[in-house]
């Protein structure tokens, strides 16, 4: 119910920013800029009622029109009139190819009779429903979720990406438009969106105002999700294969009235009051209902918690506007390869200690080897030491020796835990680090590590180093 209040809340002001700067507007039911006409008959028509009021009127007309869908009060479907042209307010002047949809009952062979991402393949590939409150953002968050479902199809893995990232108040409305912004530059996941801003950001999009200080990401290429491939489907028989075989897809249509209340079973317009355009995931279809599987960014206390059903050739949805999709998920973890993305799948990878790349491989500094710095770690390696990881105190004492290039050189193991279970050590190929609470990191190399080694490193008499290896008297007044 909170969250519900917050929605109402602020698209109410919304409508009021909007309409102090005289940016409301109508459409027509073809989609153009004007009054409100009757669109074009499709399939399954039903007889178009009047106008439509309260539920329990819609639940009539419904009933009169021999409509199959039923309503559901919800927080959308109480909205105002001005509330809900603001939910939906896509900009209607972007030219677009149109749809052929002139197969779109009978189909091909080489596609399934009936597809659903939220269970096919294995499992359900659609991230949970998210609600849009801002204006033109319905295509930042459809394509949101269609990145982030790739990623569970192409990659077997869940992320959150961020909208925000995505999002911008210039002319990045449609979805052909976000997804060639993400193809080129990438989107990040909510966790580095709250630090860092991807794209310098607008006032008008007052959640992450305080991020406009920041003008972009650290790291973008190795923090950022991309694909490689963009698709835009205009018949119906290309649709249905992407569905059937790539994944889900994004769509556009037109929003009237009666689709607010929408609740449940397969949506027929009775309505001829053009709302606004909507953009949409498109996770599956059935022939046997002749309808589209989508979901919606209203929230899970709208539809069938966030879905619906939608019948072939209604509100333009596949006869003007194509579907869009995208494929060849690039991970920030595709950037570790080789034996060092072994070792780090083998840490759990970035669900582990040392979480995502912040570089992609690097050669060490001596060119024999090669590296990744990670949020929590670093992983070096080399064809004869192998790859090993280290991290914390050990790592920021090796780093401030000179990496591979000091007196230690490569790392011989992990940063493994003390025998007597108080603190660090790593060994390398000269030396080792040993690290304490109360003692801190200490270097230790030559016959002062050989002798200490054997009287029983840090469970000997001497304990713990509290000083690095150190030169004498002697050793300076040679030097000089």
């Amino acid at each position: 119910m909170a969250d519900e209040i917050f929605v109402m809340s602020q698209l109410k002001s919304v409508v009021q920013t909007k309409v102090a700067r005289g940016q409301t507007h109508t459409l027509s039911s073809k989609g153009k800029p004007g009054s409100h006409q009757r669109a074009k008959k499709r399939v399954n028509p039903v007889d178009k009622c009047e106008a439509i009021g309260s539920l329990a009127t819609l639940s009539a007309t419904l009933a009169q029109c021999h409509a199959s869908w039923v309503t559901r009060q919800s927080a959308i479907s109480q909205l105002g009139r001005a509330e809900k042209q603001a939910l939906v307010d896509m900009p209607a002047s972007r030219p677009t190819p149109l749809a052929n949809h002139d197969d779109y009952r009978t189909g091909a062979s080489n596609h399934a009779a009936m597809v659903d991402w939220r269970n096919y393949r294995g499992g359900n590939h659609i991230a949970p429903a998210r609600q849009h409150i801002w204006p033109n953002t319905s295509a930042a968050y459809a394509v949101i979720a269609l990145m982030e479902s790739m990623i569970s199809i192409e990659r077997g893995k869940s992320m959150r990406l961020s909208v925000d990232d995505l999002y911008s108040d210039k002319e990045s409305y449609w979805p052909d438009q976000l997804l060639a912004k993400a193809k080129r530059y990438g989107v990040v996941d909510d966790a580095s969106f709250l630090t860092h801003s991807a794209l310098p950001v607008s006032s008008s999009f007052p959640n992450i105002a305080h991020l406009q200080a920041h003008d972009f990401i650290t790291g973008r290429d190795i923090r950022s999700v991309r694909f490689t491939t963009q698709h835009e489907l205009l018949d119906i028989t290309d649709r249905k294969h992407h569905l059937t075989h790539i994944g889900p897809c994004v769509g556009v249509l037109q929003v009237f009235h009666d689709f607010f209340s929408y609740g449940d079973r397969v949506y027929q317009r009775v309505s001829d009051d053009l709302i606004g355009l909507q953009c949409v995931v498109v996770i599956g279809y059935s022939d046997f209902e002749q309808c589209w599987f989508c979901q919606n960014s209203w929230g899970a206390g709208w539809g069938q918690g966030s879905y619906f059903k939608i019948a072939y050739g209604q509100c333009q949805i596949d006869t003007t506007f194509p579907f869009w999709g995208a494929s060849g998920v690039q991970l920030p973890t595709d950037c570790v390869i080789g034996d060092l993305r072994s070792k780090y799948l083998a840490l759990e990878g970035e669900q582990g200690s040392l979480g995502y790349p912040i570089t992609c491989e690097i050669k060490t500094q001596d060119e024999l080897g090669r590296l990744n710095h990670f949020q929590g770690g670093s992983i070096f390696w080399t064809p004869s030491t192998g790859a090993h990881v280290i991290h914390g105190v050990p790592r920021e004492k090796w780093a401030s020796m000179g990496w591979e290039r000091s007196l230690l050189g490569y790392l011989i193991t992990d940063v493994l835990t003390a025998p007597d279970g108080e603190g660090q050590l790593c060994h390398f190929e000269y030396g080792s680090i040993y690290s304490s609470n109360t003692t801190g990191a200490c270097a230790i190399h030559g016959p002062i590590r050989e002798k200490w080694a054997a009287m029983g490193w840090e469970r000997g008499s001497l304990g713990y180093p509290v000083s690095d290896v150190l030169p004498t008297v002697i050793d300076i007044q040679k030097a000089k």
